[in-house]
């Protein structure tokens, strides 16, 4: 009896416990009990993501200011025995009264070393430096993430972004006028700025395996037209006054947010013994193994053909039998080499080397292909305002204050474009194939946009967001969801990592098209601007073509996919 009563106890006390840990689920306010109800993993991989994407969109903001401060720096036409007109003299003018007449004129905002008929030349090549220093230096900065801690080293890169920032503010109230002084900064600039990027991706990748990785990468990436909305305005607060301000700030609000980053980021799951993500399914390794043998059996086929040995329908039955058997044998390898997603204890990764990372499949193709539209993108950053400004919608110029502000809807068009890109990734495992769509609507897009947007301001504000929608697409899914897929390639051993290297390469590839493009634009423009959509919508079709080899891949193997026979 007395064991029947310890029974009795025992089964009520844990039936008690299983009460109290539901109960405990169910109480407490609604958001705490949400996250109560969350596993560890998901907790973790939501922070990761909301922190990266702060730390990012400062790090556009940051690099937003000197555009936004461009016009404290240096005034075109404006010369400094004149200065500006001040409209109140002159309405005191228009009313007769003469007695300011000599307030008539305030000075031009200017700052030397750039207020003579060469400043915006001056300020084009602090342009071009910064972005060339991103580009190779985005490329290094990869390949020594991978090595080293990656919190670590972006905590130190937000830090000394924010040093370099705050020194280019303190040019103004120390009052510094050498242009030396500019010049190394911008280039120390575009160096600790490329390092953000690559462990960013890396980071994110960590969290988020095959299944989902395209819609939390194209949400993840509107970072950049946020940041580029909130670099307008937050310098823009002091752009016209005390600029030195436009740069500490930002500077300041990066420094603090590094300190978050090095007190609360987890750059992987194995830092909190949570389980790694798949990474690649079944269908991603079958699909890298059977495409070249494949290749091998029709080959195979085709030279016994020419031989005369074999009909056409045994060597076909020969072909589908290797190729089911292959698959066969490719699920037993896929069950091996694919990490399970409960296993807590996989083996440390190693850092792949530089030259193995190129030789990955497709990296050098999806780079070349973002550098042509990266130079796409960038010109639309940096000269949009300046079109805007300079033609006229609807029969009215509307002037540049307003031109910065409707050029922030191609920033629009770039957010749904990312988001949709990268849904449709997920749901079709075509990268390839969505890459060159967008990019060959981009070029009729950007025509349409060149001939009909001065109609009306409506019009050019629909055209406008299509063309964020095609130009920025590709170059979201090619710099975070593709250079993530790329790192994590079938072809890598299962202790290999190479996500901030290929990001890197991709990144740093794309930054020289960056550079280049805004620099072509300079020339070009004189000539008349339907040169310049001439040259946007060739650089798209280029990174159309550049792709085409991986379309077909593509193709075939979706063919292949949804031909072969299921044979047990």
């Amino acid at each position: 009896m007395a064991t029947q009563d310890f029974d009795g106890e025992a089964y009520i006390a844990f039936d008690d416990n299983q009460l109290r840990h539901r109960k405990a689920h169910n109480t407490g306010p609604p958001l705490v009990r949400i996250l109560r109800r969350q596993k560890r993993e998901h907790l973790y991989g939501i922070w990761t993501l909301i922190l990266t994407y702060i730390c990012y969109t400062n790090y556009h903001i940051t690099r937003k200011v000197m555009s936004v401060v461009k016009s404290s720096l240096f005034t075109a036409n404006c010369s400094l025995d004149r200065g500006i007109i001040n409209p109140n003299p002159l309405t005191a003018v228009a009313n007769g009264n003469y007695s300011n007449i000599s307030h008539l004129y305030v000075p031009c905002p200017d700052w030397k070393p750039f207020v003579k008929g060469d400043g915006s030349q001056l300020l084009g090549v602090l342009d071009l430096l910064f972005l060339l220093c991103y580009a190779s230096g985005g490329v290094v900065s990869g390949y020594i993430a991978e090595r080293v801690n990656k919190r670590y080293f972006l905590t130190i890169s937000m830090l000394l972004v924010a040093a370099v920032t705050i020194a280019l503010g303190l040019s103004y109230f120390l009052k510094i006028h050498s242009y030396a002084y500019f010049v190394v900064f911008q280039i120390a600039d575009g160096l600790v700025q490329s390092c953000g990027l690559p462990i960013l991706i890396a980071c994110v990748a960590n969290w988020y395996g095959k299944g989902r990785r395209g819609l939390v990468m194209g949400i993840w990436y509107s970072h950049t037209s946020v940041g580029n909305i909130l670099g307008s305005i937050i310098p823009g607060v002091w752009a016209n006054g005390p600029w030195g301000w436009s740069f500490v700030v930002p500077g300041i609000i990066m420094g603090a947010f590094a300190i978050v980053t090095f007190l609360t980021l987890v750059t992987e799951p194995s830092e909190v013994d949570c389980p790694d993500p798949k990474q690649n399914d079944e269908e991603d390794i079958n699909r890298y193994h059977v495409s070249s043998e494949r290749e091998r059996l029709l080959h195979s086929d085709n030279e016994k053909r020419q031989i005369g040995g074999e009909h056409d329908r045994t060597n076909d039955t020969r072909r589908r039998l290797s190729y089911s058997n292959y698959r066969s044998m490719n699920s037993n390898m896929a069950n091996e080499s694919v990490v399970n997603i409960q296993d807590n204890h996989s083996p440390p990764k190693v850092a792949i080397r530089f030259i193995d990372a190129i030789k990955i499949d497709s990296v050098v193709i999806f780079a070349l292909a973002l550098f042509f539209n990266k130079l796409v993108s960038y010109t639309f950053i940096y000269w949009l305002p300046f079109y805007l400004d300079d033609i006229d919608i609807g029969g009215f110029q509307y002037g540049s204050e307003k031109s910065a502000f409707l050029s922030a809807f191609f920033d629009v068009g770039g957010i749904i474009g990312s988001i949709s890109a990268g849904l449709f990734i997920d749901k079709t495992g075509c990268k390839a194939i969505i890459c060159v769509a967008l990019l060959i609507l981009s070029i009729p897009s950007l025509f349409i946009y060149q001939f009909f947007g001065h109609i009306s301001i409506g019009v050019n504000i629909i055209l406008m967001i299509l063309c964020g929608i095609t130009v920025y697409g590709p170059s979201a899914l090619i710099i975070t969801t593709i250079s993530a897929e790329l790192g994590n390639h079938p072809s890598l051993k299962s202790n290999q990592k190479a996500t901030a290297t290929v990001s890197s390469i991709i990144n740093g590839t794309g930054g020289v098209g960056a550079a280049i493009g805004p620099l072509l634009t300079g020339y070009i423009v004189p000539t008349g601007w339907p040169h310049v959509f001439y040259m946007l919508m060739a650089s798209e079709g280029a990174s159309a073509l550049l792709l085409c080899r991986s379309v077909i891949r593509e193709i075939k193997y979706l063919r292949i996919r949804n031909s072969s026979p299921v044979i047990e």
